[in-house]
């Protein structure tokens, strides 16, 4: 199974970072920060959508959404 699962920062290299969404490969495909910032990423880790949400959760739900619309498909995502 294709698992995605959303991995809890911070990290040491960006303290800032509240989540990243990680593919069953355990690579970044959206990085959510905890002022609420997302970003996604591509297959060569450069910049795909940004926006930023009053929530960590809707960021998460966003960050997503735009991945899909990236042309990733996700089968299950886990919530960390």
């Amino acid at each position: 199974m294709n698992s995605w699962t959303w991995v809890k920062g911070p990290f040491a290299r960006d303290p800032e970072v509240a989540r990243e969404l990680r593919d069953g490969r355990g690579r970044v495909r959206a990085t959510v920060w905890s002022n609420g910032t997302w970003h996604s990423w591509d297959e060569d880790g450069v910049g795909g959508e940004n926006d930023c949400c009053t929530t960590l959760i809707d960021a998460m739900d966003q960050a997503v959404a735009a991945v899909v619309r990236q042309g990733w498909s996700p089968f299950k995502i886990k919530y960390a």
